[in-house]
């Protein structure tokens, strides 16, 4: 299992498309995956990330992003419009609040 951070040797693997570090004990914010732009599945569900969710920081590309199971807070901001690829969020089992932005 990985623990601590999100091992940052994923920035440099620029032609990733799917990375899934489901089920592991990784805490903390969530980096940010823009430079890997052809990244289409981000699962990171069953772990302790925290912090918000920043659309800014994830690749257009991307269209599903599993995050269930982790400590996320705030909302779902409108910049969620940015990724128009995207055709799955999965966001259960988090502290989010708010509306569900209609860009959505």
């Amino acid at each position: 299992r990985l623990n601590g951070s999100m091992p940052m040797i994923f920035r440099y693997l620029s032609n990733l498309r799917i990375l899934d570090v489901s089920n592991n004990l990784l805490t903390g914010n969530l980096m940010d995956f823009t430079i890997l732009e052809s990244m289409e599945i981000l699962r990171i569900g069953l772990n302790k990330f925290e912090g918000s969710i920043r659309p800014l920081e994830l690749p257009v590309s991307l269209k599903i992003f599993e995050i269930n199971h982790n400590k996320f807070t705030g909302g779902i901001p409108s910049e969620i419009e940015r990724l128009s690829n995207l055709e799955e969020l999965i966001a259960r089992d988090n502290n989010l609040g708010g509306d569900i932005p209609k860009e959505i």
